[in-house]
């Protein structure tokens, strides 16, 4: 009893949180992968080349695969940048794994030719990722030379297998004076890029930082210990491997934890910043609209002529019927539908009120509680207001009382939308009517493919009939 009691204690002990059992497993895969590399070396050199490279190359065609199809999701010229770049940094250490000296796969050639891929795919690399940085949130027109970069190293690796690439190892001798200030220029370029770095790290997270710091730090050890060995197995060469892995794993980490999985929560983010932005759009137009149509209800009221009267009153009853969308997606929890039943109400409620006929003319609404997109609703909302209009300014006309009705129903794919009134009618043929606000809801009835009829023998009856997906 007691040892299960100590067993389950030390289960209780060992729960961790998301963040931490994630920790836990990279550490873990870590501490595997180099158990594994230090075993490989105590049986074969060659064997453990094999494992450091192909681990390696692992994380590297897994980082640009990640970067290169995130690059529209994630938008940003580092990730574009290192995604395009990678593919070619990975395929020459492959081909630098294959020409190692003892493989025997590419015949006649020795030491010379793996070291020279070598210093070709690290040249690119840091130069891949300097560049990266620079341009990061920059316009810089250096950002147009990196496609050159990866052409360039394909060049440089032909020019090697050619033989007219410079030496870097001499079998007897060791390494180059060529190798050698190659391996500090990219140990220069790897700290100028860490300078560079931390001058513009508000760019990236904190977390992001200090990880592509952690990065360029181990490749600096790294390729310090490959300008120290003579021997391609010997213990200098072996821990070079040893860093290069653990740089790319660090990479792999940071990108693929910190690069991948967090930045949705930074989409996420990025999409409430862009539903405020939204909301305070429409809160900014709805009060420029308000302040255009109290002035001119202002002006209206200071007019002595009835005509210009109903002209600004058909004014501003227009720009209400535009004002009163945004009204409606300032309050609304989706912003891409409106509940017709709620934007007809207050249609009806403001322009009667223009108007002041609010107390002889009454209104029905048959409009199913659904929701339809504003911009639908906003083409639909201008033709019930010029037939209100007109309603209140012909059918209606003195102190006559009367009812208006509208209803709006949908059958599958074809919608349905009839105003009715009870007053006077027209006198004219429909078709013969060329005022604005008729020559208005006919442009609108074409922008919706729709078919309009009228009717005036018991009133006025419009029929508005047209198909939405």
């Amino acid at each position: 009893m007691r040892f299960i009691y100590v067993v389950i204690r030390l289960r209780s002990d060992l729960k961790m949180k998301p963040k931490q059992r994630k920790t836990a497993a990279y550490i873990s895969a870590g501490v595997v992968s180099l158990t594994a590399l230090f075993f490989s070396v105590q049986y074969n050199y060659l064997l453990f080349h094999i494992i450091a490279e192909f681990l390696s190359i692992f994380f590297t065609f897994a980082i640009a695969a990640l970067l290169w199809n995130t690059r529209n999701i994630i938008r940003s010229r580092l990730y574009t940048i290192i995604g395009f770049s990678f593919i070619t940094v990975g395929s020459i250490d492959f081909i630098h794994t294959l020409a190692y000296y003892g493989m025997n796969i590419f015949i006649g050639y020795d030491q010379n030719l793996p070291t020279q891929l070598w210093i070709i795919a690290r040249t690119l690399q840091v130069t891949i990722v300097f560049f990266a940085i620079l341009s990061q949130n920059t316009n810089s027109p250096l950002y147009k030379v990196v496609p050159v970069l990866p052409v360039a190293a394909v060049v440089a690796v032909v020019a090697a297998f050619l033989r007219v690439f410079p030496d870097c190892y001499i079998a007897g001798k060791g390494l180059t004076p060529f190798k050698i200030s190659m391996e500090y220029f990219i140990i220069a370029v790897s700290i100028a890029t860490m300078i560079l770095q931390y001058r513009r790290k508000n760019i990236l997270s904190r977390k992001m930082h200090l990880m592509i710091q952690l990065f360029l730090l181990v490749t600096v050890l790294s390729e310090l210990s490959f300008t120290l060995y003579v021997d391609v197995y010997g213990l200098l060469n072996m821990l070079g491997h040893y860093l290069k892995g653990i740089a790319f794993f660090v990479l792999y980490i940071t990108f693929f934890q910190l690069g991948f999985a967090e930045p949705y929560n930074l989409i996420f983010r990025n999409l409430q910043g862009t539903e405020a932005l939204l909301k305070e759009t429409h809160h900014r137009i709805r009060n420029n609209l308000s302040s255009i149509i109290s002035i001119l209800n202002y002006q209206s009221a200071s007019v002595e002529s009835e005509e210009l009267k109903l002209a600004l009153y058909d004014a501003s009853s227009r720009v209400t019927s535009a004002g009163l969308i945004y009204s409606n997606l300032f309050t609304s929890e989706d912003e891409s539908t409106i509940v017709p039943r709620n934007y007809f109400s207050e249609l009806f409620e403001h322009t009667l009120s223009i108007y002041n006929i609010t107390d002889r003319l009454k209104y029905s609404l048959f409009i199913p509680e659904e929701t339809i997109p504003p911009k639908l609703l906003s083409t639909l909302g201008l033709m019930v207001n010029e037939w209100l209009t007109n309603s209140i300014k012909h059918a209606f006309s003195g102190t006559a009382r009367g009812e208006i009705k509208l209803q709006l129903f949908r059958s599958d794919r074809v919608f349905t939308m009839v105003y009715a009134d009870n007053g006077s009618g027209f006198t004219e043929n429909f078709s013969e009517k060329s005022g604005f606000g008729l020559e208005l809801v006919k442009v609108l009835t074409d922008q919706l493919q729709g078919k309009l009829s009228m009717d005036n023998r018991q009133g006025t009856r419009y029929t508005l009939r047209f198909s939405q997906e």
